[in-house]
């Protein structure tokens, strides 16, 4: 690993002469082509093994399991009908627990008005599931077919536990209402609480982002709006708070974690390896942008707030990637005392480093839709997906920000669901982020000084290249290979890290679907 680090201390010089060579550190490997059925679109890289990689492709109420060797070459296949005492069942998640892998479904009986969850362990011998196993059922007698329970689930960081939350049926009137079911890495149940009720209304009460902590307690990040009255504008009408609730008969410990007369957006937080946490986020002076980033910190005993850190994004910063003409309107703004910022980022990760620091990835992401009429009255829509700049921040062990950086990226694909679009993650053992994705060759030598091409979904116009991130925020760009060398894209949001340095990326065209193995040495 050490050689890695050399390269990127070598190499790095900023966004200056960005390198359209295949990074040396890199052994990148082809697989053979795979052969699908018409029906049969991966979905999910779910799990591995010390042999191979287990693979899920879903279309309907069939599902297709593939065990691929670490060669890439295909061991077994199996494909069946996800069904259950002759119903169809609802596909709810495939995940690894351990050594282990649980499908979870839901069936809905219409009859009786109740939805019951399943699970089912992975027989790896012969890629079928066992008889289902009912983990839980809620009625929704009373209560119109769209308002029935709900479930999803979340896995602890050492994937020692697993937690199910259920979304109970309530009326506007009603107070807040969901369940929570703990589960060891053997499905085996801990600990439930099955009807847990919060003093606010539901249509106030807002469950933002949900985790179950390795220490089997249930962390619930709650924005709590304020509909008493009638706010201006500018002014902020909710707060957040932090619940905690654990393995006993007590009521949730609460507090706040608002950052006072600051907007909040896609805030979220990680639980560190000594018990405490941080809750990080965007923050904005007016709703609707993100002026800079925050990182407020928790002690994992008092659940008291330890200290807040609060980045404003320079304006340099936010327009490094834009356009000339977006450039001058941003220096006009900002000339007149107005909010330059930015807008739509999403945050994705939260990555703990080995010497206690965290790192933050985002992406920007938005759709918007275009419609024309013809001359007979005849209304065509056309649906954008724009995956913009990525988000990188590192905050310090104190929750200060050690650096930032904006990755630069443009795809814009319409009608599709931005299928090729986004990046894949990995970080690798030494701290270093790897970003991989499609992207326009045209950027192969972009600086920042000339113009950020944008992607489209061309195969024939498509370089898969990789950003490296080393832990001071050093950057290098790389292509790893042109689709038409290969005759695929990347597929970003199916590709997956399978080791401390082996990413498998997934490659996909029209007629074509491949895996790569990406190996840092």
């Amino acid at each position: 690993m050490k050689d890695v680090l050399l390269l990127l201390l070598t190499l790095s010089i900023g966004f200056q002469g960005m390198s359209q060579n295949k990074p040396a550190n890199v052994d990148i490997k082809s697989g053979p082509e795979i052969k699908t059925g018409k029906k049969e679109f991966i979905d999910k890289i779910f799990g591995k093994d010390e042999d191979g990689t287990y693979v899920m492709a879903k279309y309907g109420d069939q599902m297709t399991l593939f065990y691929y060797g670490n060669d890439l070459t295909l061991k077994k296949k199996n494909s069946f009908d996800l069904e259950y005492d002759k119903h169809d069942m609802n596909y709810r998640g495939l995940v690894q627990m351990g050594e282990e892998f649980f499908l979870f479904t839901t069936y809905m009986s219409k009859k009786e008005k109740v939805t019951y969850l399943y699970s089912q362990q992975l027989d790896k011998k012969n890629l079928v599931f066992k008889a289902p196993k009912e983990l839980a059922s809620e009625s929704y007698e009373g209560y119109k077919k769209r308002q029935s329970a709900s479930y999803s689930f979340t896995v602890s960081s050492d994937s020692n536990y697993l937690m199910f939350i259920t979304d109970l049926p309530t009326d506007k009137e009603d107070s807040d209402r969901f369940g929570l079911m703990v589960f060891d890495n053997s499905m085996t149940q801990v600990w439930s609480k099955m009807d847990v009720e919060v003093p606010e209304l539901d249509i106030n009460f807002y469950r933002y982002d949900a985790q179950i902590g390795n220490d089997g307690k249930a962390y619930i990040l709650a924005k709590i709006y304020d509909t008493s009255g009638k706010f201006k504008k500018d002014e902020v009408n909710y707060s957040f708070e932090m619940l905690v609730y654990s393995d006993d008969d007590s009521e949730a410990e609460r507090f706040d974690v608002t950052l006072e007369d600051k907007f909040m957006s896609d805030v979220t937080f990680e639980r560190l390896e000594n018990g405490d946490f941080q809750v990080i986020g965007f923050y904005a002076e007016s709703s609707g942008v993100q002026n800079g980033v925050f990182n407020m910190l928790i002690d994992g005993e008092s659940y008291s707030v330890s200290n807040v850190e609060k980045e404003e994004f320079p304006t340099d910063f936010i327009v490094q990637h834009a356009s000339d003409k977006q450039k001058k309107k941003a220096a006009k703004k900002e000339a007149k005392g107005k909010e330059v910022a930015l807008y739509s980022f999403d945050i994705d990760e939260l990555v703990e480093n080995s010497d206690g620091t965290i790192t933050m990835i985002g992406e920007q992401y938005y759709t918007y839709q275009t419609c024309t009429t013809d001359a007979n009255g005849n209304r065509t829509c056309t649906y954008h997906y724009v995956y913009g700049n990525i988000i990188v921040v590192k905050f310090d062990e104190d929750g200060a920000v050690e650096w930032m950086e904006l990755i630069p990226k443009v795809q814009h694909t319409v009608n599709d669901g931005g299928y090729y679009s986004s990046y894949a993650l990995a970080q690798l053992e030494d701290g270093t982020i790897a970003l991989v994705f499609n992207d326009n060759p045209k950027n192969n030598y972009y600086d920042t000084s000339n113009e950020l091409y944008q992607w489209n979904r061309n195969k024939k116009k498509t370089d898969i290249i990789m950003y490296s991130i080393s832990p001071d925020g050093r950057i290098v760009r790389n292509t790893l290979f042109n689709s038409s060398e290969e005759e695929v894209m990347s597929r970003p949001m199916v590709s997956v890290q399978i080791d401390k340095n082996e990413i498998i990326i997934l490659g996909e065209a029209k007629k074509v679907t491949k895996f790569f193995k990406l190996t840092f040495e």
